[in-house]
């Protein structure tokens, strides 16, 4: 439980300093990719979009997260350099949300635990979080494998994509 909160604070660091100014020259041109996202015809924020090429795409990564409008626009990033859009090609959706828990203890309370204490606490808490994200996000359309949201990109007039959580 502690890997996937690692794997997930990891990931954030790495998305929020992306924006470089310089733009790589090996940096695909992109075009513009909405995906909006809804449970039971409810707009569904803070889901992350993560999208896997069908193509080589090498070190880019292809994410974005919902806004309370339940819309992301999707980014592509390549080092530190992000720009908006995505490259021409065919794409497979992943979704996640990792929910917000408030923490039943203090900071304060935490940290005059004892370590294996503090340890326990929050696996407790990874574990409360990962039953959670479970009921947000249908299972199927957490893993590259399974999921049925697939879309190509093939001009420039880019792609709009919608999602009902509630059909799968």
């Amino acid at each position: 439980m502690l890997r996937i909160l690692f794997v997930l604070l990891l990931s954030i660091l790495l998305f929020n300093q992306s924006g470089c100014t310089t733009k790589p020259s090996n940096f695909p041109d992109v075009y513009p990719c909405r995906i909006t996202v809804q449970n039971d015809d409810q707009p569904e924020k803070d889901v992350r979009i993560i999208l896997y090429p069908s193509f080589a795409s090498g070190s880019l990564l292809i994410r974005g997260q919902t806004n309370t409008s339940g819309e992301a626009v999707i980014s592509t990033s390549l080092h530190k350099f992000s720009k908006q859009g995505i490259p021409k090609g065919e794409y497979t959706a992943v979704f996640e949300k990792i929910p917000e828990l408030e923490y039943s203890l203090s900071k304060k309370e935490i940290d005059e635990m004892k370590p294996v204490q503090r340890t326990a606490y929050y696996e407790e808490q990874d574990k409360k979080r990962l039953e959670l994200q479970e009921k947000a996000i249908p299972a199927v359309l957490r893993v590259p494998k399974s999921s049925p949201i697939k879309f190509e990109v093939k001009d420039e007039t880019g792609i709009n994509v919608e999602v009902n959580l509630k059909d799968y």
